[in-house]
């Protein structure tokens, strides 16, 4: 499945649109139509052999279905937020684009991998073209990330919120398109894991990283909601105890699986299951 963007034609797009005082939605939905624009030239030079490019009206209904009917599935990588598209901190550029519309496709699905196709190698400490002197980040975790507040970055910053709440992906990886060669041999090793979960890390000119569903974080949290909750129900018993009253079977029965399914709803909703 490949998701497309506007390139340079949506950054000039939206240059302009910014200097006419257009807001955040306006601005989403142009980028949107410069994207589909893309999709549909890519889907008709592909169309030989067989690729399809799907428009939005029907992605959401027919995708799985073109996915197991033909090779390659195309469309607008650009989330439909349009004049819904949340406003920026700073500025007015809109923050979920491209990456970060392919990115939720790909969780929402359960894809294996996503995949971005950049014009650099990988991520650096500054942007290297400017700086011919910035230095490639060889490893490190999300949060370290998120703290060193990095001046530029070769994907949408809010990737880095959507890659720290993800259920299904696993792994995102960055290659440079501007060599083809790389294409093939990255898509070979689309399933290799990093021995530490959270860690961006480079393989060769590739940029890798995979986040932790289950965390010690989430597992702590879980396991004081479970605490917390076997707790209230002993409390509650307390004086039917104090009262000399026999707790039936039943009873306990009940609590141990309003127990259960409080745990397992927790577990669900912070990833451990």
């Amino acid at each position: 499945m490949i998701g497309t963007g506007g390139g340079a034609r949506s950054r000039h797009v939206t240059s302009i649109g910014i200097d006419l005082g257009m807001p955040t939605g306006v601005l989403a939905q142009l980028r949107i139509i410069d994207a589909l624009g893309n999709a549909h030239l890519l889907g008709t030079l592909l169309a030989p052999q067989g690729v399809v490019a799907i428009p939005p009206e029907i992605l959401g209904h027919m995708l799985p279905f073109f996915i197991n009917s033909a090779p390659g599935v195309i469309c607008n990588g650009d989330p439909p937020f349009s004049i819904w598209e949340h406003t920026p901190r700073f500025g007015r550029i809109p923050p979920h684009r491209t990456d970060a519309g392919t990115f939720l496709l790909a969780e929402c699905y359960g894809c294996a991998t996503h995949t971005l196709i950049k014009d650099v190698d990988g991520l650096y400490d500054a942007d290297p073209k400017v700086n011919p002197n910035a230095a490639f980040i060889k490893e490190i975790t999300v949060s370290e990330l998120r703290a060193r507040n990095l001046p530029t970055l070769p994907f949408d910053r809010v990737m880095i919120d959507l890659l720290a709440n993800a259920r299904q992906l696993k792994q995102f990886q960055i290659i440079n398109g501007l060599r083809p060669e790389l294409l093939e041999s990255t898509s070979a090793r689309l399933f290799e894991r990093t021995n530490r979960p959270d860690v961006a890390t480079r393989n060769g000119a590739r940029l890798v990283c995979t986040i932790r569903i289950g965390d010690p974080v989430r597992i702590q949290e879980t396991i004081a909601y479970g605490t917390l909750m076997m707790t209230v129900g002993l409390v509650l018993s307390l004086p039917r105890l104090s009262m000399g009253r026999h707790i039936g079977p039943g009873a306990v029965a009940a609590v141990g699986v309003l127990v259960l399914l409080t745990t397992t709803s927790v577990a669900l909703r912070f990833g451990i299951l």
